[in-house]
């Protein structure tokens, strides 16, 4: 089964920032595609003498929140289980976050299958010819980038669509097998019912984020 190794995961006090810092990062790489947030990012940063470093404050704010808002829901859902004591609470979130995996890695393949595709195309060729000298070992150089993917956009839609959906599923199953070994039995339940919404909220936002630029 693919995720009996993750449910064996080792977690540490840093594993919730972990996943945040994963998901979040590349929920606002999707995020700052959007034409109202480089609107806004060209809107601060104009007529200042410090643009650039305007831009870059405004953009690492902005990243830096994505972020948090992960974390942030992510550790009230988590620790969203009735009448358990504060010291159990908090042990939550840090056992819980594993589960964040196949969602991480679901929308990482969704967001950057293009680049890995065929931007990686354009590396291997370089790397092919690392300095510059005209060199052709493996009789690549002439072969142009294939835009396999860009060429069909109907094709790469479901991908992604795919990737999400697939990854969340699996999130909300690892997220299940979770709760039923670290939540006592009385609270098997009504302790799933918080990160079950909270994880369903990531699915519509990461949809929302992939197409609505």
């Amino acid at each position: 089964m693919p995720l009996n190794n993750l449910q064996a995961t080792k977690v540490g006090i840093g594993s919730v920032a972990i996943a945040a810092v994963l998901l979040g990062s590349t929920a606002f790489d999707s995020f700052s595609g959007q034409p109202r947030w480089r609107n806004f990012v060209d809107g601060v940063s104009s007529g200042d003498l410090l643009g650039s470093w305007t831009a870059t404050t405004v953009r690492s704010v902005g990243l830096l929140t994505m972020v948090l808002f992960v974390a942030v829901t992510f550790t009230l859902a988590s620790r969203a289980v009735p009448q358990l004591p504060p010291s159990e609470r908090a042990k939550l979130p840090r056992l819980l976050a594993p589960s964040l995996t196949p969602i991480i890695v679901g929308y990482i393949f969704a967001h950057y299958l293009t680049y890995l595709v065929e931007k990686g195309q354009s590396a291997a060729n370089l790397l092919l010819d690392p300095f510059d000298q005209g060199w052709n070992l493996l009789g690549l150089a002439d072969r142009d980038v294939v835009y396999v993917l860009s060429t069909h956009p109907t094709a790469l839609a479901t991908l992604k669509v795919t990737f999400v959906i697939v990854g969340h599923i699996l999130g909300v199953l690892a997220a299940h097998d979770r709760s039923l070994r670290v939540l006592p039995k009385r609270h098997q339940l009504t302790g799933q019912l918080a990160l079950l919404f909270t994880m369903v909220m990531y699915t519509c936002g990461g949809l929302y984020l992939l197409f609505g630029g």
